[in-house]
């Protein structure tokens, strides 16, 4: 009898020894999740945080190249009225030199009148 006491005792013990180290297992297992979890949380924060910062990348990309759409319109305004002026400054260059012509042109014929006039006058003092 004092055998069977023995051995259920000592089976008793080896039970409550396995119990305890099973706790202990859960135990840890339960701290791994709960590092797990943490880890999945700011996983979860960082995705957040990145998706947000993407939004605002992608919402400042799009006004950059709004930006560069609009410059590259005043880019081409810009082309546009300076080869106007050029076209411009060209013609009024093209007509001082034509009212240049004329004028040279209206003072010959002024000398040559008044080389007419005085050879004229000259005759008719002789007569």
């Amino acid at each position: 009898m004092k055998n069977v006491m023995e051995t259920s005792k000592t089976a008793v013990t080896e039970e409550r020894q396995g119990l305890e180290e099973l706790k202990e297992q859960l135990k840890r297992e339960k701290q791994d999740i709960e590092i797990m979890k943490e880890g999945k949380d700011k996983l979860e924060k960082l995705k957040t945080e990145l998706q947000e910062k993407t939004g605002q990348a992608d919402s400042l990309l799009f006004d950059i190249n709004t930006q560069n759409s609009i410059i590259k319109d005043v880019i081409l305004q810009v082309q546009s009225d300076r080869q106007k002026l050029v076209i411009a400054l060209n013609t009024i260059t093209l007509k001082e030199r034509e009212q240049q012509v004329k004028e040279n042109d209206l003072t010959k014929l002024q000398q040559q009148l008044e080389t007419s006039k005085t050879a004229v006058a000259e005759e008719e003092d002789k007569n």
